[in-house]
């Protein structure tokens, strides 16, 4: 069975595909100790393998559940897809052994808490990002240059940011 609040959440194209496709199934799986609620493609052993998409158990202080959409391979989130936190930031691009690994683009859910939205793509190691990449503000015509520390936040040598923009690189995290 399908749960509706999957149906609504789950873009129509993935969607698609899964109910075109061979083996897409309801499930309900266990992720590194984590229960989550689980439709699409299973290997000959039950765990996710193929295209998929996640619901992870939401948590009483959370707005909403965090999930994932895309490629998986022997229950780990494997190739490309979209994981979405709970606050509605979210990562896209490639994932290896569960992690942000390869080209992606992070974009924060930052309106309420900076009043202004931003994101950032580049590569990523280890969920982290790795050499130089390119942070955009919505309020900026062109994108930054930036390198991430994850305990300074980002840093950049651009003379045009403004003191705020500053303030907001420091304060943002890849989580």
């Amino acid at each position: 069975m399908i749960c509706g609040t999957l149906l609504f959440i789950c873009s129509n194209i993935l969607l698609n595909k899964l109910l075109n496709n061979n083996g897409a199934n309801s499930y309900s799986v266990k992720f590194e100790h984590i229960y989550a609620n689980y439709i699409g493609q299973i290997n000959e052993s039950g765990e996710a393998h193929g295209i998929g998409y996640i619901v992870y158990d939401k948590e009483p202080h959370e707005k909403a559940a965090a999930y994932y959409a895309g490629d998986f391979a022997n229950n780990t989130m494997q190739g490309y897809g979209r994981y979405v936190h709970c606050d509605g930031t979210y990562y896209e691009g490639e994932f290896s052994n569960n992690q942000y690994n390869g080209w992606g683009i992070y974009v924060y859910n930052t309106t309420e808490s900076f009043g202004e939205n931003c994101e950032f793509e580049g590569e990523f190691a280890n969920s982290l990002p790795v050499n130089a990449g390119h942070l955009r503000f919505k309020s900026l015509d062109k994108p930054v240059a930036a390198t991430y520390d994850k305990n300074l936040g980002f840093s950049s040598d651009d003379g045009l940011l403004s003191e705020k923009h500053k303030q907001i690189m420091k304060r943002l995290r890849i989580y």
